[in-house]
């Protein structure tokens, strides 16, 4: 009715606007009923989101176990009998977490040695004495054997589905023989005064027998069946370390500093694991740790330092506008200074780069170098240099690329 009368110019600019106003009046009440229903269904899907979780945390995907024990004894008189049972159980391992900072002031290196525990055999471990092992029973005691290393031809590609399964990680296994060492506190209201306690050290016992090493900790801990990692400590210690410079100002125009560490050679085994580097203090990355045995050294590198400048600048290209030989010949030479803005001497190992030939026609020499070197392998020149503090170096080399003038060279972007 609204638009036939609309349409016949029956309504006035009144009526109009009385119905334009109750169609605002409407679409706003539903608008704000649409949006009170989709709050209300958000708050629904979080709290059914929540009880999933419980239903799968509730759930456990291994069925429970029940295992019994007998032993027989035979005593040689009247007296009390004291048994202990140790056994080992499967889906229980922990793998090395490693911190390690750096002090610019100091030659030593504090590594903190961690460990992240992952178990699910159904059972939470609450206040338990975790001692950890390096062994590694999961993997048996006999060597593998050779299998016949067959050779063929191609078979023709038959096209299909076919399911694999990812290899797991060999992980460390975790002794399973668990001491409960529950250390009781204070009730609440029981009226004692709370100090200050100071920050204790933990260092674990460590023991060796043969090439396994043990782990026994000496903190409590709480180590719930839920399949994640739970991070503990083992020791914090510190390292002695030298500090050096590597640098590649061809593809960088900055230095790397590097700390070679050194492992007690009284100390443990550090098993490979990932390791969080902090240079002052600050987070500069994260690495990946070898196996390093006591009296091992190995490398940390700790990010760019720019207590080093390099400046390296192309001082000469000419094309000889002779033929030697039936050849041309092309001369390069580079000029690099370093300068060391640091209050102490600075190792630096700078490794520059000349082209290497793949066509017998096109000969590249090492002409001119200061200070002098031999070309290496691959064209790699390497100065081990001993940069004083607050001084500069300078670094001069030559070479010389011939080849025949019609001949095209590619890859001669220098």
């Amino acid at each position: 009715q609204f638009s036939i009368s609309l349409a016949r110019k029956n309504l006035n600019l009144s009526e109009t606007l009385d119905f334009v106003n109750f169609l605002g009046s409407q679409y706003t009440e539903y608008a704000i009923a649409t949006a009170e229903c989709k709050t209300r269904q958000q708050e629904l899907d979080k709290q059914l989101q929540a009880l999933r979780q419980q239903l799968q945390t509730i759930q456990t995907p291994h069925p429970k176990e029940s295992l019994s024990l007998s032993v027989g004894i035979e005593p040689a008189g009247a007296g009390e009998f004291e048994l202990e049972v140790s056994y080992l159980v499967s889906r229980a391992s922990w793998t090395p977490l490693y911190d390690l900072r750096v002090s610019s002031t100091s030659n030593v290196v504090n590594l903190g040695y961690l460990a992240e525990v992952t178990q699910s055999t159904g059972e939470d471990w609450l206040g338990v004495a975790l001692t950890l092992s390096t062994a590694k029973p999961g993997l048996g005691t006999l060597p593998p054997k050779l299998e016949p290393w067959y050779i063929d031809i191609p078979i023709p590609r038959q096209y299909g589905y076919v399911m694999t399964a990812a290899p797991i990680g060999a992980r460390h296994q975790l002794g399973a023989a668990k001491v409960r060492t529950v250390m009781p506190s204070p009730p609440p209201g029981s009226g004692e005064v709370q100090e200050d306690i100071a920050a204790e050290t933990v260092v674990a016992e460590v023991s060796r027998e043969g090439s396994v090493v043990t782990f026994k900790l000496s903190n409590s801990g709480n180590i719930p069946s839920d399949g994640t990692p739970h991070k503990t400590t083992i020791f914090h210690d510190d390292f002695p370390c030298t500090f050096n410079y590597i640098a590649m100002p061809r593809l960088v125009s900055f230095a790397y500093l590097q700390a070679k560490v050194k492992n007690s050679s009284e100390g443990a085994t550090l098993l490979p694991g990932k390791a969080n580097i902090y240079r002052d203090n600050i987070f500069v990355g994260i690495t990946q740790l070898e196996n390093i045995a006591p009296g091992q050294e190995f490398n940390v590198n700790l990010g760019i330092d720019e207590g080093l400048k390099i400046e390296r600048e192309l001082v000469e290209r000419q094309v000889d506008k002779k033929l030697i030989g039936n050849n041309r010949r092309i001369t390069y030479a580079y000029r690099l200074l370093i300068t060391n803005l640091l209050n102490q001497p600075a190792n630096l190992k700078l490794t520059e780069q000349l082209p290497v030939s793949r066509n017998e026609q096109i000969k590249v020499r090492l002409t001119r170098s200061n200070p002098s070197i031999q070309l290496g392998e691959m064209g790699m020149l390497e100065w081990d240099l001993m940069i004083p503090a607050q001084g500069k170096q300078e670094i001069y080399y030559q070479f010389m690329v011939e080849h025949p003038p019609q001949l095209t060279v590619v890859g001669l972007d220098v």
